[in-house]
């Protein structure tokens, strides 16, 4: 197996040691199908490209991976530098390190045109910004989708609701149920907007020219933004909605954001107001 991944950074390698412990007594993973083999594709050397999926929690980028991974053209795009997933990663595929799970990750799963597809929220991202070059052998990111989301106060509600119930996709389980708590919705919307503040200064910074912002409102609602997107990124045919996933936003949250807006506090204002900090 290639050493290249094992000259990581001495900070990365600071980062991973404290991964890789306890993996005999893993808890079952909520979302356990995606370290199904059966998402695999015909295992590679190595990616051409690499591209992400930048984000930040209830804001859309499941539903985004889904349909770019339904054009097998950008490999199977999900959360690998998740610190709990990297974990059941190395479990998968017997892997002594994160650095060689991380490259049988890449063997795996890049589709056949030769691209890899991570997708990262800020703080899953953060801990890697400084070896992005020796994760990928050099190559860094050809193409980044930076999703984003202008109602602050839906994301965030959504954001709440997934903490307490710990279902994150559609079809999940809740293993709790979910309370309207005020200071908790503003609470995550200001973490939410610090998130991609982040985002923004990183990527404005390492990639300037080789990112594209996608507004979850619209690529929800207008075709005309999925085909856009196509366009940018190069893709033969248009996007499309996947059948499997479903927005999980509705009427509890339609409800709890009319409570918050009756609750509202002048200093809160701000959280319902659309978003504009990536213009």
């Amino acid at each position: 197996m290639s050493n290249v991944i094992g000259s990581v950074s001495s900070l990365l390698r600071r980062k991973i040691r404290s991964i890789g412990h306890g993996l005999g007594s893993l808890p079952r993973h909520p979302y356990e199908e995606q370290f199904s083999s059966e998402l695999d594709f015909p295992r590679v050397a190595w990616a051409k490209q690499f591209y992400m999926i930048a984000s930040t929690p209830r804001c859309g980028s499941h539903l985004l991976g889904h349909m770019l991974a339904q054009t097998n053209l950008f490999g199977m795009p999900l959360e690998y530098l998740n610190r709990r997933n990297l974990k059941h990663w190395q479990r998968r595929f017997g892997a002594s390190s994160v650095q060689e799970a991380f490259e049988l990750l890449v063997q795996h799963r890049t589709s056949e045109n030769g691209v890899f597809c991570v997708k990262a929220h800020w703080k899953q991202f953060e801990p890697w910004a400084n070896a992005v070059t020796d994760l990928t052998r050099g190559l860094g990111f050809q193409r980044i989708v930076w999703i984003v989301r202008r109602d602050q106060l839906l994301q965030a509600i959504s954001y709440s609701i997934a903490m307490q119930t710990g279902a994150w996709i559609s079809g999940s389980e809740a293993s709790a149920r979910a309370e309207y708590r005020y200071e908790e919705i503003v609470q995550y919307a200001r973490k939410l907007a610090d998130m991609n503040l982040a985002w923004k200064s990183y990527l404005s910074k390492e990639y300037p020219n080789s990112h594209i912002r996608v507004i979850y409102e619209d690529l929800l609602l207008d075709d005309s933004i999925q085909s856009l997107l196509a366009t940018s990124l190069k893709l033969p045919n248009t996007l499309r909605k996947p059948k499997r996933t479903q927005v999980q936003g509705g009427r509890r949250n339609e409800q709890w954001a009319e409570q918050f807006k009756n609750d509202l506090r002048p200093q809160d204002a701000w959280v319902l107001e659309e978003a504009t900090w990536f213009d």
